[in-house]
């Protein structure tokens, strides 16, 4: 009687897909080599697209009947859509429009929300509120109320000693809430789905190079950027629900998206190589660690107007 082959559960789990790096690198393929700048280790290094942009069971669930690599499953499937959408506007130097444009929408919503800066900063925020939440629910609540609480639960307290400990702990300055991963992954959807929404919301504008240009695009593990379209006073945060505020995404080397709420007369600019370093440059603030290119030490323009290469 033949044996079942064990399930090979995948490990690698790439918050930046292959498909979306090949763009950048020498060949649109998984192994396609890739320059690495790497911000935190200070260096800069040649590698495949399959090889970075990962994390270990970034996306291991633990769901009854479920393989704990799903969602990476799941999201190949998205992501296999998005790669095909953005060949189509390198093609046609357009949006897509009806479903394609609601599919492309969602591959750019989830490429912000599952990168690991947004991811955490999402859960630290539901955190920080769960805390408060708890606090105030605590503060409430005597010891013995709690002890009488937890006596009917499967994990009572010993003594009312241990309640009152358990109520100082939650109130106290070094408390913090958790969550279990699946939790964060699910907030990671839900997230993605309402940033979807706002994008689809935006007019968009295809930004392209030629074949004859000297500069090309790069991208970051942040690649989904949000700007103040036009600087406002003081330090506050754009966001994709306001308006002032431009979407810049580079596609791949060659093609890049803006959107923006206010309606522009054009569908698509061709950028002059003076506009690509300087969004070059933008990309390098905007990136967590990884800045990701076709070319080592590629060319920037600061906010100084000076141009320079960029080395980790």
């Amino acid at each position: 009687m033949a044996t079942e082959k064990p399930v090979e559960i995948k490990r690698r789990h790439h918050y930046l897909p292959c498909s979306y790096l090949s763009g950048f690198a020498s060949k649109d393929e998984r192994d396609g080599l890739i320059w690495v700048a790497d911000s935190k280790e200070h260096k800069t290094y040649r590698q495949t697209c399959e090889n970075v942009g990962y994390k270990k069971d970034y996306y291991q669930i633990d769901v009854p009947d479920t393989k704990p690599d799903a969602i990476e499953d799941a999201f190949a499937i998205i992501e296999g859509i998005g790669k095909q959408a953005i060949l189509k506007i390198e093609k046609d130097k357009a949006i897509p429009q009806g479903s394609a444009y609601s599919e492309l929408m969602s591959y750019l919503a989830l490429l912000f929300a599952r990168v690991p800066n947004v991811r955490e900063y999402w859960n630290a925020q539901i955190g920080e509120l769960k805390k408060l939440e708890g606090k105030a629910r605590i503060s409430q609540q005597t010891p013995q109320e709690i002890f009488d609480f937890f006596k009917e639960s499967d994990q009572p307290f010993a003594t009312l000693k241990e309640a009152e400990d358990f109520r100082d702990e939650i109130l106290g300055d070094d408390y913090i809430v958790k969550y279990d991963q699946t939790t964060e992954i699910r907030t990671v959807v839900q997230n993605a789905d309402i940033v979807a929404g706002l994008l689809a919301e935006r007019f968009w504008t295809v930004a392209y190079r030629t074949d004859n240009q000297s500069n090309r695009f790069v991208t970051c593990d942040h690649p989904v950027m949000l700007f103040w379209n036009v600087p406002i006073e003081g330090n506050h945060p754009p966001g994709f629900g306001l308006t002032n505020t431009k979407v810049y995404v580079p596609l791949s080397m060659n093609t890049a998206l803006f959107g923006l709420f206010e309606k522009k007369d054009y569908l698509n600019t061709r950028l002059t190589n003076h506009l690509i370093k300087k969004h070059n440059f933008l990309t390098t603030l905007h990136s967590d660690r990884f800045v990701f290119s076709f070319e080592k030490g590629f060319k920037f323009i600061n906010e100084k107007g000076a141009e320079l290469s960029y080395e980790s």
